[in-house]
């Protein structure tokens, strides 16, 4: 968005993003690396209005609520 090469966290090789678009466009974004919690991140309905969506939480009661088989086969290994 800048022009500029994104240089992210060397340990965190992910990224989060949340923008916000009004007159000019922000990014909010959260580096993270495999088996990180989730952070809760803003999701942007209008210029200074957004919702904080709980990653972490939504994820886990999704996967809960999957059937054993799947959740199984989705754990990592060890």
């Amino acid at each position: 968005m800048t022009g500029q090469p994104f240089a992210g966290v060397e340990d965190k090789p992910l990224t989060l993003a949340a923008y916000e678009s009004a007159l000019s466009v922000r990014a909010y974004v959260e580096p993270l690396a495999v088996g990180d919690e989730l952070p809760d991140m803003p999701l942007y309905l209008e210029p200074n209005g957004y919702v904080l969506v709980p990653l972490e939480a939504t994820y886990r009661r999704a996967f809960a609520a999957m059937p054993r088989r799947w959740q199984v086969v989705l754990q990592p290994a060890g």
